[in-house]
């Protein structure tokens, strides 16, 4: 597939209609001309590849039924998009193929419903002017959100449209690092949490074994979680002393947060606060023979969690669900689906 065909979303907030087309031809030239720089940048990128072989993959696993037949896009307002909607990131693979059921829309639904694709997992459905079926893929370390997404047209008689999507997320190698600008912390579990943040917008850690992992091997036998609200100069709203299987149950969270970079826009439906007035937690975990680790939990939006070198963005900081299980503890899921997202245009074929 020609990576140029699959177009990055308006960075506007607004959701728009994915009828709206881009007809002027300055706009377009404009993004050629990004987007030629995005794609010889990323083509060589294994995660990429990876990528478009489970896009085929995807594809393989939904069992069509007898009679359906391959079409162009039949015009119908009702799948210019998935019936689920869209996730809006640079990073959006998004391959359609459109189908012709010989069957009414409640069969076509029913037929769905009764072959599911195989090996994969129902994520969610809708309805409507169309109806939508989702089904889910592994994540790995080269893509997230790897989606089947069926949308069935609401008005067939004899024979009904049909848009399927093959969608996902993929994350390039390039590890995000920790920019941030500003005075760092440095705290220990023995000392317990900082009085107030004051200017500092990180964390400050030895050098050794962090510069490409959020944390280093082994498991922690204590910690400490500081959390922090309504601004940089409150003391701590909240102080949870972590027991070793505490410590070593956050560790193996963090542990599954991705390191790599999904693309330039948030695809997430989430708030955009000031981080002055954002929950910040710091974390601190003791490991034997070894200074103790700090961690920098950012909850504006969908957050960031940093060590000092790296920065894990928002867009799976979700995976840190350990703290889901204490009630002082809430932490705001993020949904990949976002509904102030612009629509890509999407590419109609194979990869």
């Amino acid at each position: 597939m020609d990576l140029a065909k699959e177009r990055p979303p308006d960075s506007s907030p607004t959701r728009t209609k994915a009828r709206i087309w881009i007809a002027a031809g300055l706009a377009a030239a404009i993004f050629a001309a990004g987007l030629a720089t995005l794609v010889s940048r990323a083509s060589g990128d294994p995660n990429l590849r990876r990528s478009r072989v489970e896009i085929r993959h995807l594809f393989m696993l939904f069992e069509l039924p007898p009679g359906a037949v391959r079409s162009g896009n039949p015009g119908e307002e009702t799948l210019n998009q998935p019936a689920s909607g869209i996730i809006g990131s640079d990073h959006l693979l998004d391959v359609v193929q459109y189908w012709r059921f010989p069957m009414t829309p409640v069969e076509a639904s029913l037929w769905v419903q009764t072959h599911p694709p195989k090996g994969l997992t129902k994520s969610g459905s809708s309805s409507g002017s169309a109806q939508g079926f989702s089904y889910r893929d592994t994540d790995t370390d080269a893509y997230t959100y790897p989606n089947l997404e069926i949308s069935i047209a609401s008005d067939g008689i004899r024979s009904t449209p049909v848009r399927i999507d093959a969608v996902l997320i993929w994350l390039s190698s390039e590890l995000v690092r920790d920019t941030t600008s500003g005075p760092r912390i440095r705290f220990t579990v023995a000392e317990g949490c900082p009085p107030r943040l004051g200017p500092s917008v990180s964390v400050r850690n030895p050098r050794d074994a962090l510069k490409d992992r959020l944390l280093p091997e082994g498991r922690p036998t204590v910690g400490l979680v500081c959390r922090y609200v309504n601004g940089p100069e409150r003391p701590p709203a909240t102080i949870i002393p972590l027991s070793s299987d505490e410590a070593i149950s956050l560790a193996v969270a963090i542990g599954r947060v991705h390191l790599t970079y999904p693309g330039r826009f948030s695809y997430f439906s989430c708030g955009t606060a000031a981080s002055v007035y954002a929950t910040i937690d710091l974390l601190a975990l003791r490991y034997p023979g070894r200074q103790d680790v700090n961690l920098w939990y950012t909850e504006d939006g969908c957050g960031s969690l940093r060590n000092g070198y790296l920065d894990a963005k928002g867009y799976n900081t979700a995976t840190l669900n350990w703290f889901t299980r204490r009630p002082d503890r809430p932490v705001r899921a993020c949904s990949p689906r976002s509904h102030h997202a612009a629509e890509p245009l999407h590419q109609s074929g194979d990869l």
